[in-house]
């Protein structure tokens, strides 16, 4: 087979070539945030809290402020957690820092609680 059997696209002809999956994408993305997003009167209470529904999403947002109070240093050794010896957390930083770093940002270095609440709500569903 030569090379003119098989004509070398362009950059330009890919993207041309590519547009509806990248828009069908975009629109998939776009309304699994809406559905994921959309029952805020049931995480955001009118008492200004925020409820978080799973264990995992409690223990990240303690994971999250303990780093925030000692910010960038994270704990790696929890002794809340297999009284009365404690554990070392199994999973790695990344999520936390990434959630610490959006708060940090939008709070302007000193944020607020409801403003942690509200990124460790959101995040997942943006991530």
């Amino acid at each position: 087979m030569s090379s003119q059997d098989h004509p070398v696209l362009s950059f330009k002809d890919k993207i041309k070539s590519s547009w509806p999956y990248t828009l069908t994408v975009a629109i998939i993305g776009f309304v699994s945030l809406w559905i994921r997003t959309g029952p805020s009167d049931t995480v955001f209470l009118s008492d200004g809290s925020v409820r978080f529904t799973t264990n995992d999403a409690w223990y990240h947002m303690r994971t999250l402020r303990a780093l925030l109070e000692n910010y960038p240093h994270r704990i790696f050794f929890d002794p809340m957690t297999n009284y009365p010896n404690g554990s070392y957390i199994h999973f790695g930083p990344l999520f936390d820092q990434m959630m610490a770093i959006i708060s940090l940002i939008l709070g302007m270095g000193h944020p607020s609680s409801h403003l942690v609440d509200t990124v460790g709500a959101y995040f997942p569903a943006v991530l």
